[in-house]
């Protein structure tokens, strides 16, 4: 009786370490899952940022090329009264 009480003893304390390693397992395991979480979701916002900065880029580049083709055009009509008064003089 007395070998199987130390027999029990024995297995009590070999058997919590092994519980105790599986609950840190588990721990790192998850402290693994959520940095990668926390990784995707940062890539994924980063990405989203970069779209944004280049969705805002096109739209500042259409719009200079707007403002620019309306200065070119104002330039060319101003040019075009110019060179006709040259011509055909002041009226």
């Amino acid at each position: 009786m007395k070998n199987l009480f130390m027999l029990l003893l024995l297995g009590l304390f070999v058997g919590q370490p092994a519980l105790a390693e599986e609950g840190v397992a588990k721990k790192v395991g998850d402290g693994i899952k959520t940095g990668g979480e926390a990784a995707g979701n940062g890539i994924k916002t980063g990405g989203e940022a970069a779209a944004n900065g280049i969705e805002k880029g096109i739209e500042a580049t259409e719009k200079g090329l707007k403002k620019g083709a309306a200065a070119a055009g104002k330039g060319l009509e101003t040019a075009g009264q110019w060179i006709e008064k040259k011509v055909h003089g002041d009226k």
